[in-house]
């Protein structure tokens, strides 16, 4: 069961990232919280995902799209995002996986 986080926890959580460095890592920390509480929401670890992007961490953020495609629960977009972090970090066989999954 897909499980939606409601609107305006996500509408605070994107103001959150967008205000400062400080604040984006409030928001993971956040994420986190919401994450260990429902595993399966797909949203929940796309959002951390982004936080770990905003903090220039794109590999933390790639083991988070890892965890969707691993459950199969990555959609294109997500694939696409994480073979472009795999080609950025010089993996392509990691990016080739990514890209081929979103096939």
């Amino acid at each position: 069961m897909k499980t939606v986080v409601p609107a305006f926890i996500a509408y605070a959580f994107d103001s959150i990232i967008s205000l400062s460095p400080f604040t984006t890592i409030f928001a993971n920390c956040i994420a986190l919280e919401l994450i260990n509480e429902s595993p399966g929401n797909v949203d929940l670890w796309k959002r951390q995902a982004n936080c770990y992007i905003e903090m220039n961490q794109k590999l933390r953020a790639a083991a988070n799209f890892e965890v969707l495609r691993r459950k199969g629960l990555a959609d294109v977009e997500t694939l696409d995002r994480l073979g472009n972090i795999y080609v950025v970090a010089e993996q392509p066989m990691l990016a080739l996986g990514a890209y081929l999954a979103a096939m």
